[in-house]
């Protein structure tokens, strides 16, 4: 405030021409080569004022161009400053960032280079409902969702992923909007048995495949790993790349949510489901941490809107042929 009272101070006495009989004093052994350019009133126009050494000369000249150039400066940094302090907070975007990881059908798949599946029909439901506009971001590494996420690249995640506890932690979760256990899928004609449902013990002398960040790991390391004799893991991030092993007979069998391998299994006549683990998991649409966006009562709201009025039945109907 002071300093506002001293540029208005300082503009009025420039505007009044206080300064006018000001002289400036040009010491005796000023350098010669020193050169001021400012404005003569003798002359009424910008002339060099030369400093010569050997003699005092003075000069009789206004400096109000001087004085009022700096308050200008003066000014102008300062209300720069205050525009940018003060500068309000960017317009609300109208799109939304959503980032999955295909293929994991029916959920996310490609057709044509472009990306569908329920997860994606949900993600253009919740946009609709903001009145956004939805970009697709598709990752090849299903444990890059999350910490995307977290660094603001992406507005939220819908990509079949499981609500847990370690999870939920750094990020925050929807309500529910999908039911699942765990299934194994293997190649069609193997002579391998399971129980149904599963346990550890079935999986003695296996080679098993999983992807890497995903609950089939979790559950992997915590009832295998240490438990019961298993072969090294194999660990993949492209299910393309899994299915493959798993027809070349690299790998015994791959663990993966039940639905996913089902889906697998009825594009390729040559993979099987061979039973399912009840592991009790839902999936959740995923923001960051404290919901900075406030996605969530949007999400949540249309989430609910979907089951109470059918529209979520018939998407399960639309990629499940049949509902669940």
């Amino acid at each position: 405030m002071l300093f506002r009272r001293f540029l208005a101070a300082g503009l009025f006495l420039c505007s009044a021409g206080i300064f006018r009989q000001w002289r400036v004093l040009v010491p005796s052994r000023a350098p010669k080569h020193l050169r001021i350019t400012i404005w003569s009133e003798t002359k009424g126009e910008f002339s060099p004022l030369f400093l010569q050494g050997g003699k005092m000369r003075e000069n009789k000249v206004s400096i109000v161009a001087i004085v009022c150039g700096i308050i200008f400066l003066l000014a102008a940094g300062y209300f720069a400053v205050t525009m940018t302090m003060e500068k309000v907070s960017e317009p609300e975007k109208d799109y939304l960032i959503v980032g999955t990881n295909t293929p994991f059908p029916p959920f996310e798949l490609k057709n044509n280079d472009r990306i569908v599946g329920l997860d994606i029909d949900l993600a253009e439901r919740i946009a609709k409902a903001m009145g956004k506009k939805l970009i697709i971001k598709d990752f090849t590494e299903f444990d890059a969702l999350l910490p995307m996420l977290q660094t603001g690249e992406l507005d939220m995640v819908i990509s079949a992923v499981t609500i847990r506890e370690d999870r939920d932690e750094v990020v925050d979760f929807s309500d529910s909007y999908y039911d699942i256990s765990q299934g194994i899928l293997i190649k069609n004609g193997s002579n391998l048995n399971f129980s149904n449902p599963c346990n550890p013990e079935d999986f003695v002398g296996l080679r098993i495949a999983y992807q890497e960040g995903t609950t089939s790991q979790l559950w992997v390391e915590e009832n295998l790993i240490g438990r019961v004799k298993i072969s090294e893991p194999t660990v993949f991030d492209d299910f393309a790349f899994a299915l493959q092993l798993l027809k070349l007979g690299a790998v015994d069998a791959i663990l993966l949510d039940a639905p996913v391998a089902e889906s697998f299994a009825k594009s390729n006549p040559d993979l099987v489901v061979a039973g399912t683990i009840e592991t009790g998991e839902e999936y959740g649409v995923v923001v960051e941490n404290g919901d900075p966006k406030n996605l969530l009562p949007a999400i949540n709201k249309v989430i609910a809107e979907m089951k109470t009025s059918g529209e979520y039945q018939k998407l399960l109907e639309k990629w499940f042929g049949g509902g669940k």
